[in-house]
């Protein structure tokens, strides 16, 4: 599937939003981490600052539809970079979309431009997608 998804899309940059479940990481300190908390994970092409984003620490691992395009890029030579936001359960919380707003705007000068939104805006958004029932793939 992320070979024709790559092959289809044919992108430049893939930028990659997925959570990682806290009960699952596995810090180097054994302290246990608290939401808003993002760690990256990128193919080696992929040009960031390196005081940026914080990679994901080993012995921690991306599954699934991630792992496979994070995979398919680095194969193809497409840069690639995925956000890992740590969360408690599966419903999204507020303080995580403000941090991820802030990493997407490291991510893409483009993201630079779209203005802030208020804080009730946010609360909205969280509300409607922790209801949503698609399994959070968006192309």
């Amino acid at each position: 599937m992320s070979r024709l998804l790559v092959n289809t899309c044919k992108p430049e940059t893939v930028i990659i939003i997925d959570s990682l479940v806290d009960t699952q990481f596995i810090s180097s300190d054994h302290t246990h981490p608290q939401p808003p908390f993002i760690r990256t994970l990128r193919t080696s092409n992929y040009v960031v600052d390196s005081n940026s984003f914080v990679p994901l620490e080993s012995p921690n691992l991306v599954q699934g539809i991630t792992a496979a395009i994070l995979s398919q890029c680095e194969v193809e030579g497409i840069q690639c970079i995925s956000l890992q936001n740590l969360v408690e359960s599966s419903s999204l919380c507020n303080s995580s979309v403000i941090n991820l707003e802030n990493q997407m705007k490291k991510v893409n000068s483009i993201f630079q431009k779209v203005p802030p939104q208020s804080n009730q805006s946010y609360l909205k958004m969280v509300q409607l997608i922790n209801r949503r029932d698609d399994r959070g793939l968006y192309i």
